[in-house]
């Protein structure tokens, strides 16, 4: 079995970007998509690690949206704590849950 090299180059966000989007779009890596386009064909695919195919969407989200979406799950973390040590605030703690997982469920039906 042969190795294989790497080979690593620069590009603009927006050159990036539109090599991602094509790619998307016939559903291929990056690199497969570039292959492609040089018409490279590997006899054996080299076993890497493959990046989520839909990483790129979320790249494209609001940094404070992920932001705010980081301090929510933090926020569900500590009430989710706080109820396993078994504390008083059992029942506050479960209502707040209920009331946030609702309002995210209204929000993902907009």
């Amino acid at each position: 079995m042969s190795k294989y090299k790497q080979v690593k180059i620069n590009l603009t966000p927006e050159h990036h970007e539109q090599l991602t989007d094509i790619a998307i779009e016939k559903d291929m890596t990056l690199a497969e998509h570039i292959r492609s386009e040089l018409n490279i064909d590997l006899k054996v695919k080299p076993k890497v690690r493959k990046k989520r195919r839909d990483s790129a969407i979320f790249n494209k989200a609001d940094p404070k949206l992920i932001y705010h979406l980081a301090k929510i799950g933090s926020n569900i973390n500590q009430i989710a704590r706080k109820l396993n040590t078994g504390s008083v605030l059992d029942r506050l703690g479960l209502a707040t849950l209920i009331e946030m997982r609702d309002k995210i469920d209204d929000y993902k039906h907009k």
